[in-house]
């Protein structure tokens, strides 16, 4: 590999300040590598059963690798983190909000955009079907300053119902789709309550903060364990052959899971601390979730060995995603913050809440 993962620097900001929390940036790593695994760098386990096996249990090597479920995942920490640091705010710099915004997340995903249009129509394709989630995340940053103005003022329980509902309707006029992404156009509107369940939990969690209300994080494991057999039971459910339940019916509840489980990943963070190298790699995160299908059909067009190609698969996905990290993430970033110091404390750009 070019760069050891050690060498990956941690942009995240001090973890002792007031809006950092210990964690999160393992979890972005597991959540991204869930998912280029379900996309293919999942052990094909069904190479090495008897034919009549791996006929009769197709995909069975990703089965503990939901990717919907990781992408879940994905909307509640995006929810938290924006929200976390301005739990208990009344003025939010929306206009400055929304430039880094675009800069950490829109300049990137242009890139790659643009890198896998000049590899060639496979690698555009693959590359597009994972962006809807991309996609997503952009519109919920472009309402948040109104989302932020509606819980100053005590509305994210009438929020989080609201789209709830919408969610439901939405649901029921397409019951039979099987992914999120599915919805097309309509995709961002019924996965939003899953990202403001994540400002939920930035809320419930300042408050624990408050309180040094701390579990014991010896639990944790048991929700991880239970996190991979909800996904891989809901994969089972969207393959069923007379009557598949699809991810827009099981992904809402494993959200109010997540809920639950990420609250306790981040008690057990703050108790026992965290493993520094996941950390680090999570700072990459992104780049691995948007590079990891270029990865995978560059390994694809070699038509080597399946063992080799699969070996092949998880070096790929690690180089394109720190490669991808130095020469354009890191520096989105980087830009993102310098943005926000040259902004900052500018009245005219900022929305008040009036309710405190």
């Amino acid at each position: 590999m070019a760069v050891a993962a050690a060498d990956i620097p941690n942009v995240s900001r001090d973890v002792n300040a007031s809006h950092a929390v210990r964690g999160v940036d393992t979890l972005r790593f597991f959540a991204a590598g869930w998912v280029a695994l379900y996309h293919g760098a999942a052990f094909p386990i069904e190479r090495v059963l008897p034919p009549v096996v791996a006929l009769k249990l197709p995909g069975l090597g990703r089965l503990p690798f939901n990717g919907m479920a990781a992408v879940v995942v994905f909307f509640v920490i995006s929810g938290f983190c924006i929200h976390y640091h301005n739990v208990g705010k009344v003025r939010l710099s929306w206009l400055r909000f929304l430039l880094q915004r675009a800069v950490r997340i829109v300049a990137p995903l242009i890139c790659v955009m643009f890198l896998a249009r000049y590899l060639g129509p496979d690698f555009y394709g693959a590359v597009h079907a994972v962006l809807w989630s991309v996609f997503c995340e952009i519109a919920y940053y472009a309402l948040y300053p109104v989302i932020f103005l509606l819980i100053a003022k005590g509305r994210l329980t009438h929020l989080i119902i609201g789209s709830t509902g919408v969610s439901f309707i939405l649901g029921c006029l397409w019951p039979r789709l099987v992914f999120l992404g599915d919805m097309g156009n309509w995709t961002w509107i019924y996965c939003l309550p899953m990202w403001l369940a994540g400002c939920a939990l930035a809320e419930r969690y300042k408050r624990r903060l408050s309180r040094s209300d701390l579990r014991a994080g010896a639990r944790v494991c048991r929700y991880r364990l239970g996190a991979i057999c909800f996904g891989s039971l809901a994969a089972i459910l969207s393959r069923l052959p007379m009557f598949p339940v699809g991810y827009i019916w099981t992904m809402p509840l494993f959200t109010v899971y997540s809920m639950a489980w990420l609250l306790r990943e981040f008690d057990h963070a703050r108790s026992a601390g965290t493993v520094q190298v996941f950390e680090r790699w999570g700072t990459a995160a992104y780049s691995m979730y948007l590079t990891h299908k270029l990865a995978i059909c560059a390994v694809t067009k070699l038509q080597v060995h399946w063992f080799l190609a699969w070996s092949l698969d998880l070096v790929a996905i690690a180089v394109f995603a720190i490669a991808f990290y130095f020469l354009v993430e890191r520096p989105s970033h980087l830009m993102s913050k310098w943005i926000g110091h040259q902004m900052k404390d500018l009245p005219a750009s900022s929305l008040r809440s009036t309710a405190h």
